[in-house]
């Protein structure tokens, strides 16, 4: 059977006779078609003058279709398609943005919707029903997008809850991103893309600190803490390796790394204490940032305290 385009995924062939020439044509069995020299005894049906038929070298080059089963864990799909055992146009060897066809695995997904506009920084493609969605159709595709920073990554400071809408991508954007998915997506798998923005957690930071250097002020040493805590927060750059939040596996948000960050930044204090607080929970040392979230602060209180050994005073303070 040879199915031919539509206009919009392939073009559609010329009417009348023909019109049509293949130049080479294949067919084979896999692996099973590899034989050996003299494996081919005779003919299948009678031909007129032909006595008999064999292959007096041996057949190479077939190759079984690739199976959901055998792909890499890091390259498979996520979510396994329905009566989709082979997948035969897929070369493990090749990337996505080599074949240029048809998207296949998580990561051909990822790559779509950053090629799709560059307006996409970053992409990553989950399973519909993980980070604890529930879905009645395990088989969707859920994928999280982060628009490009309006300037240099690092000095992003739209850590806030408040301020975290601009690292949402707006509806048109999604649906943009959407449609360019969807035309290179297997036809069972379309229907069920989704293309959304990452899911914020706010997060509460209490921090306590012992000032060694008695000559800086109150408010020179309280921005440089700020500016600190935002870094571990910072969308692209923060967390335990300064290599963002959005991410496919969980992250988890500590008091140690955040410690770690700031006496880094600012060696002119000793951290007492640190507090963590995510809607409800008390406070705590460790906070899960589930696959597709990122972490905001909704509060941060600075109590800065002054080396016992000097009789000048800090002062305190909080940022929100």
């Amino acid at each position: 059977r040879i199915q031919f385009g539509d206009n919009r995924n392939g073009r559609i062939p010329p009417a009348g006779d023909n019109a049509i020439r293949l130049r080479v044509y294949r067919h084979g069995g896999g692996g099973a078609g590899n034989i050996p020299a003299g494996s081919v005894s005779g003919l299948r049906s009678s031909i007129a003058a032909v006595l008999g038929a064999t292959n007096p070298w041996p057949t190479t080059d077939g190759a079984d279709g690739d199976s959901l089963a055998t792909l890499p864990t890091d390259r498979r799909l996520p979510s396994e398609a329905p009566d989709a055992a082979q997948i035969r146009f897929l070369n493990l060897n090749t990337a996505f943005s080599a074949r240029g066809t048809t998207a296949v695995t998580s990561r051909d997904y990822e790559v779509a919707a950053r090629q799709s506009s560059a307006s996409v920084a970053q992409a990553i493609c989950l399973r519909a029903n993980e980070n604890g969605n529930s879905s009645s159709d395990s088989h969707r595709i859920r994928i999280v997008i982060l628009p490009a920073p309006a300037g240099d990554p690092a000095a992003d400071t739209a850590t806030q809850v408040t301020t975290r809408a601009q690292h949402q991508p707006s509806w048109r954007q999604c649906e943009e991103v959407k449609q360019h998915i969807v035309e290179l997506a297997p036809r069972w798998v379309a229907p069920r893309i989704d293309v959304v923005g990452p899911a914020i957690v706010p997060v509460d930071v209490v921090l306590r600190v012992v000032s060694t250097a008695p000559d800086q002020s109150a408010a020179d040493l309280r921005s440089q803490l700020d500016e600190a805590v935002r870094s571990y927060f910072n969308v692209w750059q923060g967390g335990s390796n300064s290599l963002g939040w959005l991410s496919r596996s969980v992250q988890n948000l500590t008091t140690a790394d955040l410690v770690v960050k700031i006496q880094k930044r600012v060696p002119t204090v000793r951290v007492t204490e640190v507090g963590l607080g995510a809607d409800d929970l008390d406070s705590v040392d460790l906070i899960r940032i589930e696959p597709g979230e990122i972490p905001a602060t909704r509060v941060i209180q600075i109590h800065i305290e002054v080396n016992p050994a000097d009789q000048s005073s800090m002062g305190r303070g909080s940022s929100r």
